[in-house]
């Protein structure tokens, strides 16, 4: 007998009108898959949707996934591509009457008690609007409440599943793994249960590369009703590499394995020392695989947290102020420099754009610079003024940049007045450098800190932030190949994650969770490598050891 191919097996489940769940491996073309599902979709019963104005679902992650997904079908009107809470919205908040009876049933008692006012009186003739935050007294509810709220909806009105079913006779979800379980049973228990002949529901991704903590993860698709297929191929990484990934997905997890489809052999190794820390560890590593002439310059290297990515890339101290910062302030959050967004971000890229262009010689760049931030009378006088010495100006501002300290970056901007008149930004260099504390910080956390941090700090965040450097959390890459990877193990103090369990398949069922977090996060990290992988361990124990030579093999096990 024959095997099916992938497609045929989506193509029986159509014909069948049969719910299914794609298990695509890393690597294995998922989104290939979907594109090509929705394509034949479209040539199997494209002009049965044209006449009768409905349309295939697709519902997806993120926007950036959902632009990709309209341009490989070309933008085809007979196929609504959305993100989650874009697709809920379009549903609920035609219906305002009961979206608003809703919040009141959800929030109403919790609001009124915290502000000793009537939730139902200030709705009565408001609109509600979707917005990026919550304020239920104008009107908005955020993204947590566009899926509390359609979860209750489509639990107590029926009408809103028939109106789905009547819009959309099939529905897929793109990385389901990732879908909130509310999200799920929506589609799944109420309007697939509810409409079971009219619609069909297919989901799409990989219960092992589900990494965050809001995401359904494993559907189990027996207990759901789901017919469960599965792609085994993979076209994105070596032999080798494959072969690790076998023995962590294959043999401690009981799933799949994978063929490889690349004719790459790639290499795949284990190394660590018995003591010393990531930083100088790591440096150890980079020296040994720069002798080895199939690494190049070409990779990536992963760790856990931003404080593990810190330590590593060389703004340690200034992740450590930051977080000290943020327990009295939410603006000081390492998330936020990392968005450019904190009190000083405007200052840290303002000088790094200077400089930037200082080195390159990019007098039309620097001209830009003064011009945007400056107005037209000030920026001409300022500029006139010191154009004669602005080379000096601007190799001073760099040596201070190089070998000073923030401090002393910017009481030299502040003198030379070459900042705009922002009053804001102004009292917090001032603050920066003098002695004065910070107000609403506490002695410990005091910008006094960032007084003495090196300002080469800032210039290592800046590089990091727009990826001019290897480093990424692990996190970070999900979605993404590299053609070499290196992967620190060192969950960085962090209590959610244990790769000494995730390497031994050691689940102790009291922190499966931690186990399955572990696990997931440890493919999701290895599978990112194209051609080789190196995964780097400090102080590993003799069980870890031991794993690693099995699943590595004894001879890819290297000691430092």
């Amino acid at each position: 007998m024959v095997e099916q191919s992938v497609d045929q097996k989506i193509k029986d489940c159509i014909d069948n009108n049969k719910n299914f769940v794609l298990d695509a491996g890393a690597g294995s073309g998922k989104t290939h898959t979907l594109i090509e599902t929705l394509k034949n979709l479209l040539e199997w019963r494209g002009k049965e949707y044209g006449y009768t104005g409905r349309k295939i679902a697709c519902i997806t992650y993120t926007n950036v996934a959902a632009d990709e997904i309209m341009s490989r079908i070309n933008d085809d009107p007979r196929v609504h591509v959305s993100t989650i809470h874009s697709f809920l919205w379009s549903i609920i908040g035609n219906y305002q009457k009961e979206l608003k009876e809703s919040i009141i049933e959800m929030y109403g008692t919790l609001e009124s008690e915290k502000n000793g006012e009537n939730l139902a009186a200030e709705l009565e003739y408001k609109d509600i609007s979707y917005m990026d935050y919550r304020d239920f007294r104008k009107g908005k509810i955020g993204h947590d409440d566009v899926i509390e709220l359609s979860y209750l909806m489509f639990k107590t009105y029926p009408k809103l599943s028939r109106i789905v079913a009547d819009l959309y006779p099939v529905i897929f979800i793109d990385e389901y793994q990732d879908t909130s379980e509310k999200v799920i049973d929506i589609i799944l228990n109420i309007i697939g249960a509810r409409h079971k002949d009219r619609v069909l529901i297919g989901l799409f991704g990989d219960w092992m590369q589900s990494i965050y903590a809001s995401g359904v993860g494993n559907v189990n698709p027996k207990d759901r009703g789901l017919e469960r297929i599965v792609k085994e191929e993979n076209y994105r990484s070596s032999k080798r590499v494959v072969q690790v990934l076998n023995k962590i997905r294959g043999d401690i997890c009981g799933d799949i394995y994978q063929s490889p489809k690349l004719d790459l052999a790639g290499q795949a190794r284990f190394y660590y020392k018995k003591n010393g820390d990531n930083k100088s560890v790591l440096e150890d590593l980079l020296e040994k695989l720069g002798d080895d002439k199939s690494w190049g310059s070409d990779m990536k290297i992963l760790a856990l947290t931003n404080k593990l990515v810190a330590q590593n890339s060389g703004w340690e101290n200034l992740h450590s102020i930051y977080n000290m910062h943020s327990k009295k302030d939410s603006r000081f959050k390492v998330e936020n420099i990392l968005k450019g967004n904190d009190p000083y971000g405007g200052f840290y890229d303002y000088v790094e754009n200077i400089i930037s262009a200082y080195e390159k010689n990019d007098n039309v760049e620097l001209y830009k610079i003064f011009r945007n931030q400056f107005n037209q009378e000030k920026y001409v006088n300022k500029f006139g003024m010191f154009k004669r010495d602005l080379s000096r100006c601007l190799s001073d501002l760099k040596n201070r940049c190089d070998s000073g300290s923030l401090g002393d970056v910017s009481s030299f901007v502040l003198n030379e007045d070459m900042f705009p008149k922002n009053p804001d930004i102004k009292r917090l260099l001032r603050e920066v450098s003098s002695e004065t504390v910070y107000s609403g910080s506490s002695e410990k956390g005091s910008v006094r800190y960032l007084k003495d941090c090196e300002y080469s700090e800032v210039r290592a965040l800046w590089r990091y932030r727009d990826e001019m450097t290897p480093f990424s959390t692990q996190h970070g890459t999900k979605g993404t190949e590299y053609k070499n990877i290196i992967a620190i193990l060192d969950n960085g103090g962090w209590s959610m994650y244990n790769f000494e369990s995730a390497l031994t398949g050691n689940n102790n069922k009291k922190s499966n969770s931690i186990y399955n977090r572990s696990l997931n996060i440890l493919y999701v990290s290895l599978s990112r490598a194209k051609e080789n992988l190196a995964v780097l361990m400090v102080e590993p124990n003799d069980n870890v050891l031991d794993a690693a030579c099995n699943i590595f093999g004894e001879d890819n096990v290297y000691e430092l």
